[in-house]
């Protein structure tokens, strides 16, 4: 049985994680009976994947500080953009 893109609760301070392939990068990973994942972005059967934080419905990641959120978050009149 596969369990399709596994996910976990860390303390890594960002909450929730999803499965990572440590090859791709791609998070289209599954989990197989063995307690192995796969991934299908690359074809890849690891032991254990790396984890990162999941995404949020609107597509931003949960917990995050960096550019991209500070960006996203900003006036569009401060960073001489047009609204989304």
């Amino acid at each position: 049985m596969k369990r399709n893109n596994p996910k976990s609760e860390n303390d890594s301070g960002h909450g929730a994680t999803t499965a990572a392939c440590p090859d791709c990068g791609s998070g289209d990973t599954y989990e197989l009976a063995d307690g192995r994942y796969g991934c299908r972005g690359c074809g890849t059967y690891f032991d254990e994947p790396d984890w990162r934080p999941t995404r949020r419905p609107d597509g931003g990641i949960l917990g995050g500080d960096g550019m991209a959120a500070r960006l996203a978050a900003a006036d569009p009149d401060d960073v001489g953009g047009e609204s989304a």
